[in-house]
């Protein structure tokens, strides 16, 4: 007799952390609010920084922080343009590049973005990005 109750609150609290991806409006489950996420990505990010050496002159850096402006004002006109501006609230957008020897990009929870020196040649292919 337990378990269908068991089973049947299980269910009702899945059903109820379902949320919808504001781009795709597909439904995910979400154990994390969005506001707790990106502390905790903030925590996480600075964590990154303090222990990478950061790129913060040259070409490399002017670029990485000029695709990823070109990144924030797409994502901010399309929010605008959906009228769903409110999905952007909390973000903090920032854009580095880490003295890696990886090829590699990535973008944490609060639009805080990285690469390496390595993933740089592939920014500068131009007629494949719209930057």
């Amino acid at each position: 007799m337990k378990l269908p109750q068991i089973a049947l609150a299980s269910c009702l609290f899945l059903a109820s952390a379902c949320a919808t991806v504001p781009i795709t409006g597909r439904r995910q489950l979400s154990l994390v609010s969005d506001t707790e996420m990106n502390t905790m990505a903030a925590t996480e990010y600075q964590k990154v920084l303090a222990s990478s050496q950061v790129v913060n002159s040259g070409n490399e850096a002017a670029m990485v922080k000029r695709v990823g402006q070109r990144i924030q004002q797409a994502v901010e006109m399309y929010f605008r343009q959906q009228n769903a501006q409110a999905q952007l609230e909390g973000y903090a957008w920032e854009f580095n590049l880490l003295n890696d020897k990886q090829e590699n990009a990535w973008c944490m929870p609060g639009a805080r973005w990285q690469c390496t020196p390595v993933f740089c040649p592939l920014l500068r292919m131009k007629p494949a990005w719209p930057w």
